[in-house]
């Protein structure tokens, strides 16, 4: 299935990460506690929200986490959680993602609607795009990392090499 959002710039959601780590208290040299928010503080913002973790079995090899905002539900797969308790940046962003799906349609009310497959969708229209750029601003404020060597984003952050470059890319910006 293929949905179209409402309209969302970077910038747009480059500000809402920022409000919502300033809801959480977090100031922009902390990492994005995915997993306690995942766990702890969704439950309480959310009476209705519930997350599930998923056998390889069930997902399968391809699929590692889904959202699904109208039931209020997180499901991840069980490698991915595990990865992101120990800190696997990778996993750290898949979950986040899954977290941004919620924030957008939960907490800021952003509709989508269900589209055809040959739909073409402008990017600041896509629900996937405008998850993964969530995601990345969650995980690592790009104004907060001028001056930092990639190194020092990855551990400070505990993201992985790839979303460090991303948000150091758009830190020059």
């Amino acid at each position: 299935m293929k949905y179209i959002s409402e309209p969302l710039s970077r910038k747009t959601l480059s500000a809402m990460a920022l409000a919502f780590r300033k809801l959480l208290g977090l100031n922009e040299q902390q990492p994005f506690p995915c997993i306690p928010l995942l766990e702890k503080i969704l439950p309480l913002l959310d009476s209705d929200y519930n997350f599930e973790v998923v056998s390889k079995e069930e997902f399968g090899e391809l699929k590692e986490a889904d959202t699904d905002a109208l039931n209020h539900q997180i499901r991840i797969r069980e490698d991915v959680y595990i990865g992101a308790v120990k800190d696997s940046g990778r996993d750290r962003f898949t979950i986040t993602h899954e977290i941004a799906h919620y924030i957008l349609f939960y907490f800021y009310g952003i509709k989508f609607n269900l589209c055809t497959e040959e739909t073409i969708i402008p990017k600041f229209r896509d629900i996937e795009w405008q998850a993964y750029a969530l995601a990345g601003e969650l995980l690592v404020p790009a104004q907060a990392i001028k001056g930092l060597h990639i190194s020092e984003v990855i551990n400070r952050y505990k993201v992985s090499n790839s979303c460090a470059n991303v948000a150091k890319d758009l830190s020059l910006r």
